[in-house]
C-alpha cells in the first residue's frame, strides 16, 4: 500500500510536469487514475492427474493507471496493481500429502486446498477507443499481465491427519503458509471492453469487464511442501495449475 501511494505522488508531478511543458494539452497525451477490481477468480489444472478444479473465489485488487495517447483511436496503457488471485483445488486420490508436524513426520493427507495469492502486477495493454458518443467513449483492450507473487496462503486446507498409520478426520488447517509452494512470476493474458463515461473536461469515471487468462504455471512445479505417496515412499509433488480470473474495473482518469 505504501508503495502504491509513493507512486501516486509520482505520477501527480509527472503530470503536473507534463501539463506545464505542452502548454495545458498534456492530459490529452498523458493521462492518469486509479480503479478498484473486484474479480471471480479460479485454477485449471490440466496437466497433474491427482489436481483438479474445485470452484471459483472472489477476490479483489486496486491500483494505478497510466494511458498515453498513439493517435485518435489508440492507446497505450499501463500502470501498477496490487492484485489477490487464488481459487481451490482438489485432489481427486489419497496419494498427495504434507507433514505438519516436521519433529514427529505426522502428515497430512490434502483433499481441497484454497488459495489466497498476493501480487503486484503490471497490466500492459492496448486501448482502441471510438469517437466520443455524447458523453460515452467505447473501447476495447488487449495485451498481457505481468506479475509478481509477494505472499501466498491456504485460507483452508481439508483432508486427514495420519498419525501412526492411523487415519483420523482433521478440522481445516487455517491460514497455512504456502509462498514457496507457489511461483515467483505469473504472465497472463488481460482482454477487455468497456466505456469511459465524461464527467468533466478531461476527467472520465471508467468502466470495463476484463478476461485474464494465466500463461504459466501458477504453482511451483516440484513442490517445496507436498508429498506424493508410491508405495511406502514419498515423492516431490510435481503440479501445475494455472490463474484465470474475470474482473470488473471501476475507476477514474483524470
Amino acid at each position: 500500500m505504501k508503495k502504491l501511494v509513493i507512486i501516486s505522488i509520482a505520477m501527480l508531478f509527472i503530470g503536473k510536469f507534463s501539463f506545464a511543458q505542452e502548454g495545458g494539452n498534456s492530459l490529452k497525451n498523458f493521462r492518469f487514475g486509479m480503479y478498484g477490481q473486484p474479480s471471480i477468480a479460479w485454477y485449471k489444472s490440466d496437466k497433474t492427474p491427482q489436481m483438479v478444479s474445485d470452484g471459483s473465489a472472489l477476490k479483489f485488487s486496486y491500483g494505478l493507471a497510466t494511458e498515453f495517447t498513439l493517435n485518435k483511436v489508440a492507446s497505450f496503457s499501463t500502470g501498477v496493481e496490487a492484485s489477490y488471485l487464488g481459487g481451490k483445488l482438489k485432489i481427486v486420490d489419497d496419494s498427495v500429502f504434507y507433514y505438519y508436524n516436521t519433529g514427529n513426520k505426522d502428515t497430512f493427507m490434502l483433499q481441497t486446498r484454497n488459495y489466497r495469492v498476493s501480487y503486484v502486477t503490471i497490466p500492459i495493454t492496448l486501448k482502441l477507443k471510438t469517437p466520443e458518443i455524447g458523453a460515452f467513449t467505447y473501447f476495447g483492450q488487449f495485451g498481457i499481465n505481468l506479475s509478481i507473487k509477494t505472499k501466498a496462503k491456504s485460507i483452508s486446507d481439508d483432508g486427514y491427519t495420519i498419525k501412526n498409520k492411523i487415519y483420523s478426520e482433521a478440522e481445516p488447517r487455517k491460514d497455512v503458509d504456502i509462498t514457496k509452494d507457489m511461483a515467483l512470476f505469473n504472465l497472463g493474458l488481460n482482454i477487455g471492453a468497456g466505456f469511459e463515461y465524461n464527467l468533466i473536461g478531461t476527467t472520465s469515471a471508467v468502466v470495463s469487464v476484463n478476461y485474464h487468462k494465466g500463461f504459466t504455471n501458477a504453482l511451483k512445479a516440484t513442490s517445496k511442501e507436498l508429498h506424493l505417496k508410491s508405495g511406502n515412499s514419498y515423492n516431490a509433488y510435481t503440479q501445475n495449475a494455472k490463474s484465470d480470473y474475470v474482473s470488473l474495473t471501476l475507476g477514474i482518469l483524470f
